[in-house]
């Protein structure tokens, strides 16, 4: 029986270990075409090795750099028509004496300008869907 998810496209940012990895796999159990993004594309290659599944792509993306984030969203445009799930488990751990609780409004209008680069690129209209993992 085909799932409701097959042809679907899942993007996980963090998804080559801990709850990003595990989120793939209820991903790909679905039945979504998922794109691993990880620091490196060694990394993501490396999760989709231990997947063992056809049904997953690497893509190099660190979420604390913008001219990865730039590249990541340039390169996804040109191989891609759309986006059907987009899940943002990447984190950015703050420099050693910085404390987590007190952002910046540097940091935050950082933040403010990643969100206008992946709208500006056509996922700005990525529609949400609730998979029960």
């Amino acid at each position: 029986m085909a799932s409701q998810f097959q042809g679907k496209r899942a993007l996980v940012t963090g998804a080559n270990k801990g709850i990003g990895f595990a989120i793939c796999q209820g991903l790909l159990a679905a039945g979504f075409d998922v794109i691993l993004a990880a620091r490196s594309i060694e990394k993501a290659s490396s999760a989709i090795k231990q997947l063992q599944t056809s049904n997953a792509r690497p893509l190099e993306l660190d979420v604390s750099n913008d001219d990865s984030i730039n590249k990541a969203a340039k390169n996804l445009s040109n191989e891609i028509d759309s986006l059907d799930v987009l899940i943002n488990n990447a984190g950015i751990y703050p420099d050693k004496g910085v404390n987590i609780l007190t952002v910046s409004r540097e940091l935050r209008s950082s933040y403010d300008e990643r969100e206008c680069i992946w709208r500006r690129t056509g996922y700005s209209s990525i529609s949400t869907t609730v998979v029960k993992i």
